[in-house]
This record gives C-alpha cells, sequence and structure tokens, in this order.
C-alpha cells in the first residue's frame, strides 16, 4: 500500500531540488506548488491515521546494511504531522514574498529550495521509526 506521506517526502525532496536545478524566473514558483501538493499530501496522510486508524509501518529502505530507514506513523506522530503539514503549506507560501522583499533576487532561488528541504527533513524526524538516520 502506498502511503500519502511517502509521496509527501518525495514531493518535498523535489520541491528543494526544482529552485536549484532551474534557474528561471518561476522556478521558485514551481517548488512552491510542489511543496503545496506535499504539504496536502501530509495533511491527507495524518487524518488518515488520526480518523481511521490507518498508521503503521509503510517502507523499510536500507541505504547500508547497519542503518536501515524505516517509516511509519502512529497516532501522536500523525497530530505532528498535520501540524507541520498546515504549517509548511504558509510557510512555501510566503517563503518567496518574503525572499523578494528582503533579500533580493539572488538569494530568493537559494531560500526557496532550502526551506522545502528543511521541512522535508522534519517530516522524515517525525516519520522514521527507527533511531539512526
Amino acid at each position: 500500500m502506498f502511503n500519502p506521506i511517502i509521496l509527501s517526502l518525495i514531493l518535498f525532496l523535489t520541491a528543494g531540488l526544482v529552485p536549484l536545478c532551474f534557474r528561471g524566473n518561476r522556478a521558485w514558483l514551481a517548488g512552491a506548488a510542489i511543496s503545496v501538493a506535499a504539504g496536502v499530501s501530509a495533511i491527507i496522510s495524518a487524518l488518515l491515521c488520526l480518523l481511521w486508524d490507518q498508521g503503521g509501518w509503510y517502507g523499510s529502505a536500507s541505504l547500508t546494511p547497519l542503518f536501515p530507514v524505516e517509516i511509519g506513523m502512529a497516532r501522536l506522530s500523525s497530530v505532528f504531522v498535520l501540524l507541520l503539514g498546515v504549517l509548511s503549506i504558509a510557510v512555501c507560501l510566503y517563503t518567496p514574498g518574503y525572499a523578494d522583499r528582503f533579500h533580493g533576487h539572488r538569494r530568493r532561488d537559494l531560500l526557496c529550495s532550502l526551506i522545502p528541504l528543511f521541512v522535508g527533513s522534519m517530516l522524515l524526524v517525525l516519520v522514521a521509526q527507527t533511531t539512526f538516520l
């Protein structure tokens, strides 16, 4: 079963890489739109776990044999994922305007790429079921 939380992690990673890889006028807009989609996916996943108790283990990936990464969500972590999803939508919508006004065009792409990567790492901390990451 494919859960929206895995989709959300992939979308946050993609949203962080789009403004860095494509240096166009609207690359930051594409990154913000992908970040909003990732936030909505995180909210849907948290609501599925909270309302219908569809939490549990979603997958296991192992980069090395010593440190496997298992992703899952319990009810307590779904509350925090819900809060993170709502806040990430607001942050990803307002970051480009803030960056334009206070930091100029040169740093906008960098800031608009670091915010989704940071939010994605916070989401990974919330849904990681193993100690070693």
